[in-house]
């Protein structure tokens, strides 16, 4: 089942992928891309992004990062990251731009998956070894986390993550 939804996750993000390019190839490329954080803003990393940075390096830590993190308030990506991009403003810079963006954007979305995976896998055990409260603290951050990818502020890309992302909390 999990290599079913490994698929097809990827065949979703190829898919939004084809269709991202399409549109802001569509849309042209004489728009510049979108201002940095003013200094007087805060533009440090968000605890998703901490959680995505540490996915990679140490899965407990980010799980519990994850665990702890209010996802119902604020941004989940400060504007320096990637996944800070709506559809139009991704649509807007020029190729050499979004090629970048997208990159970016592409291995923040993994990491994303790859935390999703490890919290849902952790959800999982929590079930089977009784523990009700871990287990459906796990699946409400999974679900809050999914809404939020989902959200229409967010590139197609991110919010067919969000989708995938939902399908494992609904499992």
């Amino acid at each position: 089942m999990r290599d079913f939804v490994t698929r097809s996750i990827q065949n979703i993000i190829q898919s939004a992928l084809a269709l991202g390019l399409l549109a802001a190839g569509l849309a042209g490329s004489s728009c510049k891309p979108r201002p940095t954080a003013k200094p007087d803003q805060n533009s440090g990393p968000t605890k998703v992004e901490t959680c995505l940075v540490a996915i990679n390096n140490d899965t407990n830590s980010a799980i519990e990062q994850f665990l702890e993190a209010d996802l119902t308030q604020g941004k989940l990506f400060s504007r320096e990251n990637p996944l800070s991009y709506a559809e139009a403003d991704f649509a807007k810079l020029d190729r050499s731009s979004r090629d970048k963006v997208f990159q970016k954007a592409t291995s923040e979305l993994t990491a994303a998956k790859k935390l999703a995976r490890a919290v849902k896998e952790r959800r999982d055990h929590a079930r089977s070894s009784g523990d009700t409260a871990l287990a459906t603290k796990c699946n409400a951050q999974l679900s809050g986390f999914a809404e939020r990818l989902q959200g229409p502020e967010n590139l197609k890309l991110t919010q067919l993550v969000g989708a995938a992302i939902k399908k494992m909390a609904a499992e």
